[in-house]
């Protein structure tokens, strides 16, 4: 059976038009924003009756509305400004076309509630109508599953590459800072930093500068008392060192005298400033993605160098030698009561004598 809706009309918005009938509505995309929106679907008539649901958003004076309808129970897609001008099943509204808009989205909330209400089977009806768009959207959505696959695999092998690259220069880095395989702390720590542009002749001079039993934790570059050099974190200390092709320079900050440290960060790069003894010491262009990680390493250095040892473990007290003349009275006291004989009296007294 064909419900009579008993509606007609044709209205035009900003991306399209809507035509309705006693038994159809039509949907034309249209106009030089339905072409910049790059929808290029064909105009649709469908059965009112496959009409499923409306959404209705009015339009402002700055705002455009639109009017967005589903078919066959499928579910209305949230909608964004740049979705809904291609969105297929949605029309764009200026302000001075809201009222016949409202007027057009009544309607069609009208029909949808006639559908419930009726027991009409939207989808069936959807299906019937052999809507060319439903085969263009199936054609859309294999090709959108093909593109989907074929990014996976290009990501895949970019982050395969990148990989690679960062292993080869991983191996790069290695031969050159450490050729011998002895110090694996500095080229790890080298390999984090944020910037390897300059720092080179420091890095490759850092191991001479360790102590026996020094461990590299984290490298960055910086500028201190006008040169630009490398600031080493190691589990002793907080070193900066410099090395021109005709000067040098060196300074370190023992973790256990650092009272603390406090940063400041700009555009690009931050500043770190360590407080020793009174005093403080700015080390300065210290790229933003090495800054907050070593301030926090060296606070937590900081923490680890001023926690006490444990104190030792308590010796067992040594236990008080016998009192010797106590025990010579008891002894006396059996001899007296006939217990111990004189010989055996004398004995034992010469033997606890012999222990003073």
């Amino acid at each position: 059976m064909q419900w009579q809706y008993g509606f007609m009309g044709a209205y035009d918005g900003y991306t399209g038009r809507i035509e309705v009938d006693d038994h159809t509505i039509t949907i034309l995309r249209q106009g030089m924003a339905a072409k910049l929106s790059g929808q290029r679907v064909p105009s649709r008539t469908l059965p009112l009756a496959a009409v499923s649901d409306v959404a209705f958003k009015d339009a402002s004076r700055l705002v455009n509305g639109h009017l967005q309808i589903a078919f066959g129970g499928e579910p209305l897609p949230a909608l964004t400004a740049t979705t809904a001008a291609s969105d297929p099943n949605t029309v764009l509204f200026r302000h001075k076309q809201r009222e016949a808009f409202r007027e057009l989205a009544a309607f069609l909330q009208k029909v949808v509630a006639m559908n419930r209400s009726q027991g009409v089977d939207s989808a069936q009806v959807y299906a019937a109508a052999d809507d060319p768009q439903a085969h263009h959207v199936g054609k859309l959505d294999a090709y959108a599953q093909r593109l989907e696959e074929k990014s996976a695999t290009l990501q895949a092998q970019s982050e395969e590459r990148q990989a690679a690259g960062r292993q080869d220069r991983g191996e790069k880095l290695a031969a050159k800072l450490d050729p011998s395989g002895e110090r694996p702390d500095i080229v790890a720590a080298a390999a984090r930093m944020s910037n390897r542009l300059g720092g080179g002749r420091e890095l490759k001079k850092l191991a001479e500068h360790l102590h026996d039993g020094e461990e590299v934790q984290l490298i960055a570059q910086g500028t201190y008392a006008d040169r630009q050099g490398i600031l080493v974190l190691t589990n002793l200390r907080l070193l900066f060192l410099f090395h021109g092709l005709v000067s040098q320079a060196k300074e370190d900050f023992p973790l256990r005298l650092i009272s603390s440290v406090q940063t400041k960060s700009g555009m690009v790069t931050g500043e770190l400033r360590v407080f020793v003894s009174g005093n403080n010491a700015v080390i300065k262009g210290i790229v933003k993605n090495d800054l907050a990680p070593l301030a926090d390493a060296v606070r937590e250095g900081i923490a680890a160098a001023s926690t006490p040892p444990p104190a030792p473990a308590a010796t067992a007290a040594a236990p008080e030698p016998p009192d010797v003349f106590a025990q010579i009275e008891k002894l006396a006291d059996l001899h007296r009561a006939g217990i111990l004989s004189d010989e055996e009296f004398a004995e034992k007294k010469r033997e606890l004598l012999g222990r003073l």
